[in-house]
Formats: C-alpha cells, sequence, structure tokens
C-alpha cells in the first residue's frame, strides 16, 4: 500500500506517463498520473516537479536516443 497518495482505497497500482517530449523540453509535455487506474488531478506545479524528477532520473541512464515518451507503472505484490 501506498501511504503518500490519499485515495479513497488502498493504493495497488501507480501509473504514470509523460508523453510528447520534444528535444528534452518538457514545458509542453503531457503528464498523466493514476492509482488504481483512476486519474489523479495533479496541479502545474507538481506537473512541473514530476517531469522533471522523472526525466532526469531516466536521463541518467544515458540512452543514445531521444527520449519522447516515458511510462513508468509500480504495482504492489
Amino acid at each position: 500500500m501506498v501511504n503518500a497518495i490519499k485515495t479513497e482505497d488502498d493504493v495497488k497500482l501507480i501509473y504514470v506517463e509523460i508523453k510528447n517530449i520534444n528535444s528534452n523540453d518538457l514545458r509542453t509535455a503531457d503528464i498523466a498520473l493514476k492509482t488504481n487506474n483512476h486519474d489523479v488531478e495533479i496541479n502545474d506545479f507538481t506537473q512541473g516537479i514530476l517531469k522533471e524528477t522523472i526525466f532526469a532520473i531516466i536521463n541518467t541512464l544515458k540512452i543514445d536516443t531521444e527520449i519522447k515518451d516515458i511510462k513508468i507503472e509500480v504495482e504492489e505484490r
């Protein structure tokens, strides 16, 4: 269970998708956050923090191609 995300049910699945990344510019990229397959509304400030943090982590992997989309799924087992 994830305690930091406030939902009515226990969170068993978290899905984050960042898409439409153009030339490593995240300003116009779209981000979606879902818990248990339900959309979670996040404000612009939080969207920016999530996009920048996730992109920075992925960028440390030294991927040779340009990153266009990022999808992360975390499931409790």
